[in-house]
């Protein structure tokens, strides 16, 4: 299996933040006859009304065509290539909450999520690819407009991180979980104390701390500690509540 399709040996580790938060999102199905969707093939369209691209070439008219469609929540880009290799007409698509992509990295992929106000979480493997080693200025300045809506995030960064991109996704004190699945070992302490602020944190993954030197490293590591326990108490509520309410909505009126 090539490494361009590592999304799929992964998916469950990583997908676990965005579909929870695109499976709750819109659950109207996407019309079959609907005229903006006649190039799509029927398997492409899942059942909560989520797409699901595999090696197409995309476009500009199919891009504007994807942007018009509402109750979307979801679409998932795997080996897929666009005009220009940017996905800016997506940026005014009305309702879509989670991106994944796969094998192909846009070169404006953050500054076109940063525009689309309802979009909370993405998954997307950078180790592929050369240029996001190195700071890409207009790209990290649409981190903090991002992150003003983003909830969650999967990322692989390789072997050469960017550490300025993590260090600006975990700014973010809206987080509800982020699985980075390559160690960061560059990154400063305030960015781990940053995840103290994170009220909502019900999911981490992240590593690359242990490389610090002492006391950095114990200091950290109290610190992954405490964040670790306090996401893991939060999850087992979030879940308690979920199961309770579709227990109270099944039995129904008494």
């Amino acid at each position: 299996m090539g490494a361009g399709l590592w999304g799929l040996c992964k998916a469950a580790s990583l997908l676990v933040i965005c579909h929870a938060l695109a499976y709750s999102a819109s659950q109207h199905p996407v019309a079959a006859d609907d005229s903006l969707l006649s190039w799509v093939k029927p398997d492409e369209v899942l059942q909560e009304g989520a797409l699901r691209f595999e090696r197409r070439s995309f476009d500009k008219c199919q891009l504007e065509q994807l942007s018009k469609l509402d109750h979307v929540p979801y679409i998932i880009f795997i080996n897929c290539s666009f005009p220009d290799n940017s996905i800016e007409p997506l940026a005014s698509m009305p309702s879509v909450k989670s991106f994944d992509f796969y094998s192909t990295v846009p070169e404006d992929m953050f500054a076109t999520m940063a525009k689309i106000q309802s979009l909370e979480s993405f998954n997307v493997s950078l180790s592929s690819y050369s240029q996001w080693n190195t700071a890409r200025p207009s790209e990290l300045q649409a981190i903090p407009a991002l992150n003003k809506h983003l909830k969650g995030f999967g990322i692989e960064v390789g072997i050469q991180p960017n550490v300025k991109l993590i260090q600006l996704l975990l700014a973010n004190p809206k987080l509800t979980g982020f699985s980075i699945e390559d160690p960061i070992p560059g990154l400063p302490v305030r960015t781990y104390e940053n995840l103290l602020l994170m009220d909502e944190l019900r999911t981490v993954n992240l590593s690359g701390w242990e490389q610090l030197s002492d006391p950095d490293r114990r200091y950290v590591k109290i610190i992954m500690e405490v964040a670790e326990a306090r996401a893991q108490r939060r999850s087992r509520a979030f879940f308690n509540r979920k199961r309770s309410k579709l227990r109270n909505d099944g039995a129904g009126p008494s």
